[in-house]
């Protein structure tokens, strides 16, 4: 078959045989929630108590955990209006005794289940697959969240740092705590129609105090964070309601200063580059359409981003890394192209970095949104030349529309990456995730690349990548994993991100859950047997096979865990460096390990997930364990640390090795406008130790004044020559940027 990068203009064609699902259809009237708009003035300060409130109808909600299906402990009161300008979401969370109130943590975003939450997530184009998710706890944080692919994983279908512009204000009393949301129009996206605009709802009370979650609707506990998946969420029609485009302009500016050591051209000296910063930049974000967005950026930078995790690889895989960009966290669900785990045949962060270092973006332009029935996401930047890195263009288009019904899609994709000096990479593909019957789910992603230092025959298999899963997706009962794929080895795709090529293999996946009776100190337990086998496309030499028998419990207090014994077999055709002198040669080895996994209640005071392995490790052994604890010292004052230790020995060669990774994250939050965190991690297989230090100013959404200050030290200077310098890397970065916009906040469609 001969490689084509524009298979997808053929693919999309095909769309058209697929008209909009019948069952997105309008319910009958009498069958609808309806949400109407505010009668009278309201006073934003958080109290909800205008008559306006009062003539709105409350939502009657449900317990949802510890005891399915209960009336609530506490009383909860929640109304939503809105006027030609905001949605408006008022909320009063009584308690009876009003000490089991926990009001930790005052920072944007702040996701520590250690305080009380009150939130709405809203499904806004009623597609059952995607949402925006509004937070708050009694201290008035604003925590927002966009959610994919109905949640398949929370790591990776949950994008904790999208942002958006809105408004918090609560008020506490010795009644509980009441709250008022007002989130701008122009910050939501919907479809009118002329019987009102269809979105989804869930609304959700935590109290860690009880581990008591109540909800509305009433949401089965069948599935994984059900409270957060788009398909259960209530269908509610909003009468009235008409778009709003944003207009937002924001410019910045950074200044600073700082050196990184860099090799003389003979390699015997080190040499100290002094890099001074006086930089200005600009994002603009303006509506094109009521549904289309297009976002505008120019000199981006990312000083205020905070350092990466070190970690270190034990595995013969490629090490994943989260984007932390907010411009290309935003919206980034409208580029997903999912092909298992965190293979994507678009990953962010091969734009603007290389071999870990930042790239200048001279900037670049996006739209995302709605046309017709497409969801549509077109991307474009361009960075600057970096030593013998050329100039780059990067560009992305990805379409995808609801078919059959309303769970399902099928999409397609296309990227480029071009260089200046002639070399570039294509990549196509096509996929689809349709909702069978009941919770039977079958997905597929086709995808092909092409590039220009590709030297074998690109017609072949080589170039080409595809995954088919069937699966049922429930956490009580019968729950199955089907998966087949196949990438080839020449398969590449310039701006995605592949774990691994060169092979063909199968997943399969049975487990069996419970929810016990009330009585039973579990919440719900499962069993679970997963069967991995991969094998060369080239050779069809095996290289992998694992085995792995668990069960795992969450218990009504809120403990999570999960305990598992593993066998792997592991051919290597090649030798394998996991570290310094710690070699794995050529051959096949087979061994047992057990696995186990916390996470702590969050009653607790110290908090956080533990999680270790230990036994069989290729001819050795292996002992590893990683700690995340989190204590929440006082109201704005948090700390985290991670540590890892690793120990492998190899008696038969009289091998030991011994890894320590240390990392120390504190959090002040003196208001919800003002912090500082910081972060130190070392990391004995590097002899490295990094520092990041930020202050935040953020009176409101759009304005931000950083501070940053970034170090990077070697810790054994002498771990080869010529000896290095104490201090790698050091940067002190100021940054500031002001959104100017509408004074209504939009304008009218």
């Amino acid at each position: 078959m001969k490689a084509n990068p524009f298979i997808l203009f053929i693919l999309f064609n095909l769309f058209n045989l697929f008209p909009p699902p019948s069952s997105l259809t309008a319910q009958t009237p009498h069958s609808r929630i309806e949400i109407l708009p505010i009668s009278g003035n309201i006073i934003f300060d958080g109290m909800p108590d205008e008559e306006a409130w009062q003539a709105l109808k409350p939502f009657p909600f449900i317990m949802y955990q510890p005891v399915h299906g209960k009336e609530p402990t506490e009383r909860t009161d929640v109304r939503i209006g809105f006027d030609k300008d905001f949605l408006y979401v008022g909320a009063h969370l009584y308690y009876e005794d009003v000490t089991l109130m926990r009001a930790t943590g005052k920072k944007r975003d702040y996701d520590q289940m250690t305080c009380d939450f009150f939130g709405i997530h809203l499904d806004s184009y009623f597609d059952r697959q995607n949402a925006l998710v509004f937070y708050t706890n009694p201290h008035g944080i604003r925590f927002d969240a966009s959610v994919k692919r109905d949640i398949k994983t929370f790591d990776q279908d949950v994008n904790m740092s999208w942002n958006t512009f809105w408004e918090v204000k609560t008020v506490v009393d010795s009644k509980g705590w009441h709250t008022e949301f007002r989130i701008p129009i122009s910050s939501l996206r919907f479809q009118p129609s002329e019987e009102g605009v269809r979105m989804g709802l869930t609304l959700s009370r935590y109290m860690p105090a009880k581990n008591e979650m109540s909800v509305f609707p009433a949401i089965p506990i069948d599935y994984n964070f059900g409270t957060w998946k788009p398909s259960l969420t209530q269908e509610v029609w909003f009468m009235g309601l008409q778009p709003r485009r944003p207009f937002y302009v924001s410019p910045y500016l950074l200044a600073g200063w700082g050196y990184v050591h860099q090799l003389n051209a003979e390699g015997s000296e080190w040499i100290r580059k002094v890099e001074p910063k006086l930089e200005p930049g600009l994002d603009v974000k303006v509506g094109l359409t009521g549904n289309l967005t297009m976002d505008v950026t120019l000199n981006t930078d990312f000083a205020q981003v905070e350092a990466d995790d070190e970690q270190i690889n034990l595995t013969r895989y490629s090490l994943y890394f989260p984007e932390k960009r907010l411009f290309f966290q935003e919206k980034s669900d409208a580029f997903d192209f999912p092909m298992g785990g965190p293979n994507n045949l678009f990953y962010s962060r091969r734009i603007g970095l290389y071999d870990g270092r930042p790239v200048r973006i001279y900037g670049g332009a996006r739209v995302t949104g709605r046309a017709g029935n497409w969801d549509v996401g077109a991307l474009s930047m361009q960075t600057a030349t970096l030593d013998q890195l050329p100039s780059e263009n990067f560009g992305v288009v990805r379409l995808r529309r609801t078919v059959f019904n309303q769970n399902s899609y099928l999409g397609g994709m296309f990227t480029s990456r071009i260089g200046l000096d002639g070399r570039y990479n294509f990549a196509s593909g096509f996929d689809g995730n349709i909702k069978v019957f009941g919770d039977d789910w079958f997905s597929f992603n086709i995808a092909h690349s092409l590039d220009s230092k590709t030297h074998r025959d690109v017609g072949g298999m080589d170039p080409w990548r595809m995954q088919f899963v069937w699966d049922r997706r429930s956490d009580l009962g019968l729950a199955y994993d089907v998966t087949f794929t196949w990438t080839g080895r020449d398969f590449n795709p310039g701006i995605g991100f592949m774990r691994k090529t060169d092979y063909l293999g199968g997943y399969l996946m049975a487990q069996y859950g419970w929810a016990p009776e009330e009585s039973s100190w579990l919440l719900r337990h499962k069993i679970k047997t997963e069967w991995m086998h991969y094998q060369q496309t080239h050779t069809w030499a095996l290289e992998t096979m694992t085995l792995k028998t668990g069960w795992n419990f969450e218990t009504r207090s809120g403990l999570y865990a999960e305990v598992a014994h593993n066998y792997a077999l592991e051919v290597l055709h090649d030798t394998l460096v996991l570290s310094g002198d710690t070699r794995i040669f050529p051959g096949s080895y087979p061994f047992h390990f057990f696995s186990t996994e916390m996470m702590l209640p969050p009653s607790l005071p110290v908090v956080g997930q533990i999680m270790a392995e230990a036994g069989g490790f290729f001819d050795g052994y292996l002992f590893s364990t990683t700690l995340m604890p989190n204590w929440s010292i006082a109201s704005g004052v948090d700390l985290s640390g991670t540590y890892r230790f690793d120990w492998i020995t190899i008696p038969g060669r009289d091998i030991s090795f011994v890894n320590h990774i240390v990392g120390i994250k504190t959090l002040f939050t003196f208001t919800t406008k003002t912090s500082l965190a910081g972060f130190v991690q070392y990391n004995t297989a590097a002899d490295a130790l990094i520092a990041n230090v930020r202050f935040r100013y953020n009176p409101r959404e759009g304005v931000d004044l950083y501070l940053v200050y970034n170090e990077g030290l070697n810790t054994d200077p002498r771990v080869r020559m010529p000896e290095l310098p104490l201090s790698d890397s050091r940067t002190f970065m100021a940054k500031i940027t002001y959104t100017l916009r509408n004074k209504k906040e939009a304008f009218r469609k």
